[in-house]
């Protein structure tokens, strides 16, 4: 008869201890593996994150800029209206009188309206 082999218990724990060691060294490095992805991935994120607030804050301060300029440019609107409509009463009234009075009115006025708008608002781009 063949002589059988026998399994002794020692050889049966190195054998499951060197499976559960290879195992926790495939979980240990994949982990590690993960760990190492996760934080390069977080950098990256708060980098982009970081880039959107600052462009965030570019787009605002822009905003707040065209406003002012709006503001601006519907003030100097208002006073040329308000000039425009100045010279056309003045003008009327001169057709209407016709008198060497009215015509040095006129021209006062008509200088007035031509001279550029100081109040205008200059800014930096």
């Amino acid at each position: 008869m063949l002589p059988v082999k026998t399994v002794t218990p020692l050889q049966t724990s190195k054998q499951t201890s060197a499976a559960a060691s290879k195992i926790k060294n495939k979980i240990l490095n994949t982990s590690s593996f993960f760990k190492v992805s996760l934080k390069t991935n977080n950098k990256a994120l708060a980098l982009a994150l970081e880039a959107q607030k600052e462009r965030s804050r570019q787009l605002e301060r822009e905003i707040v800029n065209l406003q002012k300029q709006v503001e601006a440019l519907c003030f100097e609107l208002a006073t040329r209206k308000y000039k425009d409509r100045k010279l056309v009463c003045l003008l009327y009234f001169m057709y209407l009188e016709k008198t060497c009075c009215a015509e040095e009115t006129c021209l006062s006025v008509v200088s007035v309206a031509i001279v550029p708008n100081e109040l205008t608002c200059k800014t930096a781009v």
